[in-house]
């Protein structure tokens, strides 16, 4: 599968790039406010608190964003854009936050049993890049008809 024999390094620039374009010319206030609601929209759907928020983020929280009078740096905004973009994914797949939520939570085989929340916690892009490639490597999954 070619997405096994991307390197990590050369998968996170990708990352970076896919992350960043969006952005175009957006004035740092705009890019602030969105980094703003972005990040209470994952601390809500994870519901972890600041010290997790801070792993997470590598070293920040919401509340330093808020307080960052419209100044956050592109490897903030690119965690950020990983982990939601890695959120809106799990959700589409399983058909809800929830079960997202339930499916993050839970040891899963895929990555040595390990739970990929915790694995987000570590603060690490390789893990974040891991647990996203699971859905990028998997047909998409159509809703059940009730």
């Amino acid at each position: 599968m070619l997405l096994d024999r991307i390197e990590p390094e050369d998968e996170v620039a990708r990352l970076i790039d896919q992350a960043l374009e969006p952005l175009g010319d957006f004035s740092t206030v705009k890019i602030r406010t969105l980094a703003i609601a972005t990040v209470r929209r994952i601390l809500e759907m994870l519901e972890i608190d600041d010290i997790a928020a801070r792993q997470l983020l590598g070293g920040v929280t919401l509340q330093d964003i808020e307080s960052s009078h419209g100044r956050v740096s592109n490897s903030v905004l690119m965690r950020i854009e990983m982990v939601r973009s890695l959120l809106e994914t799990a959700t589409e797949y399983f058909g809800g936050s929830r079960e997202a939520g339930e499916w993050l939570r839970k040891k899963n085989a895929f990555v040595g049993y390990e739970v990929p929340l915790e694995m987000m916690l570590t603060g690490e892009l390789g893990k974040i890049v891991e647990i996203r490639r699971y859905f990028d490597t998997r047909p998409k999954m159509r809703p059940v008809s009730k």
